[in-house]
């Protein structure tokens, strides 16, 4: 199956370590898997940790580290199977 479409938006409070995390709606979608993976640019997939898997197109992920790169990126399970995860998104943690 393909990816997204859409892409993945975060939009976060300075000095906190809570990351909101919102994908476009999809329609068909059962549920959304959200994953993390910290520092560079995630190599493979053995980097990736799924933080959540929600019946909502949003997240907040809490208790992350300050000062730590974290990349996110999000698939979609539906009837037909689980979507490809959409191009990461890089965030810094204040």
């Amino acid at each position: 199956m393909s990816g997204f479409e859409g892409t993945i938006y975060s939009s976060f409070f300075a000095l906190t370590n809570n990351i909101p995390i919102t994908n476009r709606r999809e329609r068909g979608v059962k549920s959304y898997i959200w994953q993390y993976s910290i520092g560079e640019t995630p190599a493979d997939e053995a980097e990736w940790v799924t933080a959540q898997v929600t019946s909502q197109a949003s997240v907040e992920l809490t208790g992350l580290t300050p000062l730590n790169k974290y990349w996110f990126r999000v698939a979609a399970v539906t009837i037909a199977g689980t979507t490809a995860y959409n191009a990461p998104l890089l965030q810094v943690v204040l």
